[in-house]
């Protein structure tokens, strides 16, 4: 199972198949078994192939071949490239393009849209501002407004919701921070709220996380409540450790043969891919430091 077939399964996930690819190809980085490797070059080119397919004409991925841009699957699709990481990755990628489609996505309140006429939350903002920097065209001009908006998000709990008014929620809050870190602005944040919100998830049963208070613990979460957590210890708190890292009994409770991502949950290609994200070493195998080597922003930028 993975690149060269799924199950049947997957045929409900037709509008996500650059998730899939990124899921995939991640855990292989992560596994030290990387597509990009010459031992792997075959499959490497095969995800370029594919995801140029997934390539829309005015700019940013689709979830499928011919479907309309979306940023979570333009999101997923440049991660998986980049962590393909040859020449023929980074040359697939239309930066122009996407800087136009960024610009289309942007919204008046400085935030962004998923797609056309789409919803405006911090998911999008965060995929929009994570793939810009990563390619190095997060001009000023896309960044106008969008730390307002993310710090309106803000909720009385201390955490972040989607929107403007909504309740806390671990997915929403590690890209509301992790867009605030990438904006410089991460100060701006009541962050003692934050951190307060953040170490109540942690379950001291399961020592994984919750998505918000009343939920269960699941990996998923863990990933993103603990992607929270260290944006807030590298950014706030000067590397000091918030202590919330004991998740060996938690991941291990939940790994089964197919590699499942909470107990009793049907194995997919996703959790097992946050699993081995929260077991790495933090400083180790970033994506975006390879972005060194791109060029400036295309002409549409100016």
């Amino acid at each position: 199972m993975g690149l060269d077939h799924l199950p049947s399964g997957y045929a409900s996930l037709d509008a996500s198949r650059p998730w899939v690819v990124y899921w995939i190809t991640h855990s292989l980085e992560l596994l030290g078994e990387g597509v990009g490797e010459p031992a792997r070059a075959e499959y490497g080119a095969r995800v370029v192939a594919f995801l140029g397919k997934c390539r829309a004409p005015g700019g940013g991925y689709g979830g499928g071949p011919q479907q309309l841009p979306h940023l979570a699957p333009t999101y997923a699709a440049v991660l998986a490239l980049l962590t393909v990481g040859t020449p023929a990755a980074y040359a697939s990628i239309d930066r122009a393009g996407l800087y136009a489609f960024f610009l289309r996505m942007k919204a008046p309140s400085g935030g962004f849209r998923m797609h056309e006429d789409g919803e405006v939350d911090v998911r999008a903002t965060y995929t929009a501002l994570c793939v810009a920097t990563l390619l190095n065209m997060c001009t000023e001009e896309l960044k106008a407004g969008a730390a307002a908006y993310v710090l309106a998000c803000q909720s009385y709990e201390g955490g972040f919701g989607g929107e403007p008014c909504n309740e806390a929620h671990g997915g929403y809050v590690f890209c509301a921070y992790a867009s605030l870190v990438l904006l410089g602005a991460q100060l701006f944040a009541d962050v003692s709220a934050f951190e307060e919100w953040l170490a109540n998830r942690q379950m001291e049963v399961e020592g994984g996380f919750q998505g918000r208070p009343n939920k269960l613990v699941d990996s998923c979460y863990s990933f993103w409540q603990g992607g929270a957590a260290a944006l807030l210890e590298q950014g706030y708190l000067n590397g000091d450790r918030l202590g919330l890292w004991d998740d060996a009994y938690w991941l291990t409770d939940v790994a089964d043969e197919g590699g499942g991502g909470a107990p009793r949950f049907t194995p997919d290609v996703s959790l097992p891919c946050v699993q081995l994200d929260l077991q790495r070493d933090p400083d180790a195998g970033r994506e975006a430091e390879r972005s060194g080597a791109l060029p400036p922003p295309p002409p549409a930028a100016a």
